[in-house]
């Protein structure tokens, strides 16, 4: 097995625990995310929880992302996430990763991985059992309350413009574009800024599940030697209607509208967070040039070291 050095910090002194969800049934992905999302009965969930459909999606987040969990729903001839899960265990044998599969699938491999630290469950799998089996993979005594300081620190000096300035630039967006709501979000669905109403939307699970429909655009651009370019997404539905744009290739930009007070423009609409989303990205990036760049430098080497070893799918 390739050695590698630990790359978790001491849990107990972690509220927020990213999940990763790997597996070809949208469906089951987006339950299993439901019922992690909601496991602590808060609104705010101790749980980050990004899902995709492919091996080559999951190499990508694991490559950006600190991933404590991997969970993989194992269907007929998925033998290249089996493989996935075994790379991943060699380069980070502390990352927990749970299977779940139906009976009598693939049991010598399974047999072998579980040698490496894997975990098994047998499909279909209940609420609670799943919940219960994840805060034990975490190292949890129960389940994670996310806990709130009594008083909210006094945010640094030099933060305080960035942060303003983004909330300005959101609101000016929705208002001209007519939003409900707008939000701004990392590639995991966790909110960095929002405007608007949200009283009947469910922001946390949506912001998720907009932001893992997203992984396979930025491939996409990755493969093209363009990872730049802004991708648009749109959902037209009955009640609301739902623009998103990546902002760089870790950030996102949705808005929420809704059918009775407005129908947006297309093409209004895109030329708008077009603008925005530029504006936002270079806000993001003076950001990470003026404080973060030790994380940048990490996540490439991690990056780096996966593509050697992983090679393209």
């Amino acid at each position: 097995m390739r050695s590698a050095h630990k790359r978790f910090p001491e849990r107990q002194f972690e509220m927020v625990y990213r999940i990763l969800i790997v597996g070809e049934d949208a469906a089951t992905r987006n339950r299993y995310a439901q019922t992690l999302i909601g496991a602590s009965g808060t609104s705010a969930s101790p749980y980050q929880v990004v899902t995709v459909s492919s091996a080559a999606a999951a190499q990508l987040q694991v490559t950006r992302q600190q991933i404590y969990l991997m969970i993989v729903r194992l269907a007929l001839y998925n033998d290249v996430l089996l493989d996935l899960v075994r790379r991943v265990k060699e380069i980070y044998p502390d990352m927990a990763v749970l299977i779940i599969h139906d009976q009598h699938t693939y049991a010598p491999q399974l047999d072998v991985l579980k040698k490496f630290g894997v975990h098994t469950m047998l499909a279909p799998v209940e609420d609670a059992h799943l919940q219960a089996m994840v805060v034990r993979l975490l190292g949890l005594a129960q389940p994670p309350v996310l806990r709130r300081s009594v008083a909210a620190p006094t945010p640094a000096p030099a933060s305080e413009p960035v942060n303003s300035n983004v909330h300005m630039i959101m609101d000016d967006l929705r208002r001209q574009a007519r939003a409900q709501l707008a939000l701004y979000t990392d590639n995991l669905g966790n909110i960095i800024n929002q405007c608007g109403d949200d009283s009947n939307i469910e922001v946390t699970a949506l912001s998720s599940l907009i932001a893992s429909s997203f992984i396979n655009s930025v491939e996409l651009g990755r493969l093209l030697h363009d990872p730049n370019t802004i991708h648009l997404s749109i959902h037209e539905g009955r009640n609301f209607d739902v623009y998103s744009a990546n902002v760089g290739d870790d950030r996102l930009l949705a808005l929420f509208f809704d059918k009775q007070f407005a129908d947006p423009k297309l093409g209004f609409i895109w030329l708008m967070m077009k603008r925005v989303a530029q504006q936002l990205h270079a806000i993001d990036t003076h950001q990470r040039d003026s404080g973060e760049g030790l994380g940048e430098h990490f996540r490439a080497t991690f990056s780096s070291e996966l593509e050697r070893l992983f090679g393209s799918e």
